[in-house]
């Protein structure tokens, strides 16, 4: 093969990359842990996340959680949320849920977690480094920022589950009327990233967390974030 066509080839290689469309993951990760719960088992995160933007360069996974109390570095929540940050290009923040007038906790991420996960939709939507931007969330206080996010040139799907009566998992109808395009994930496809795993040791239970453990005071390191950008 003569130079000159090897480099027409290195040239169709190169241009068949930028041609890939790629897409940044964003997930309330409470929303996500409900649906794991519903369908009674864990999930491989890392093949799921692969799953979701197969044919899609995938540019980051952002993991937003609420909890009700301060982390503690050996509790089981702490180590699932560790866990997810070695997944390749992902971050994961925590924030704390705020108690409502009744003393019962916040269902969803309206806390400083959501705020934070719709702030950073906006900003990643101005890189212009992404092509879509992927949602898994349920709440009509993301529609803001996904029209922002759609101002900046973003497409966005929202993935939710189908076929599952939990009115948890539920998206409301103006998250779904604001988004570009809508994906619904099956039940039997869901089961398919069943994590199984040889060390069951390590496999705790994010459901089994005693919150009621954990002290009131709450550290303000720990509302930020387990990894920062």
């Amino acid at each position: 093969m003569t130079k000159a066509r090897c480099h027409i080839l290195e040239k169709e290689q190169f241009f068949a990359f930028k041609k890939q469309s790629s897409a940044a993951l964003f997930i309330d990760g409470n929303y996500m842990l409900s649906l794991s719960r519903l369908l009674n088992i864990k999930l491989d995160m890392e093949k799921l996340f692969d799953h979701l933007t197969i044919n899609y360069f995938r540019f980051r996974t952002y993991w937003y959680s609420a909890l009700e109390s301060s982390l503690d570095r050996n509790n089981n929540a702490y180590r699932f949320l560790d866990r997810l940050r070695y997944i390749p290009r992902t971050r994961v923040y925590v924030g704390r849920m705020t108690k409502r007038s009744q003393g019962h906790y916040e269902s969803a991420l309206r806390t400083d977690a959501g705020v934070s996960l719709a702030l950073s939709m906006v900003d990643v939507a101005k890189t212009g480094k992404v092509d879509y931007i992927f949602m898994i969330a349920g709440d009509p206080e993301y529609v803001p920022a996904v029209r922002a996010a759609q101002r900046e040139g973003v497409l966005i799907r929202l993935l939710f589950p189908e076929g599952l009566d939990d009115r948890n998992l539920e998206v409301h109808p103006d998250l779904l009327k604001a988004v570009d395009e809508r994906v619904g994930l099956k039940k039997s496809t869901l089961e398919e990233f069943e994590y199984i795993s040889e060390y069951q040791e390590y496999e705790d239970d994010y459901e089994e967390v005693d919150y009621d453990e954990f002290e009131d005071d709450f550290d303000d390191e720990d509302l930020e974030i387990i990894d920062e950008e």
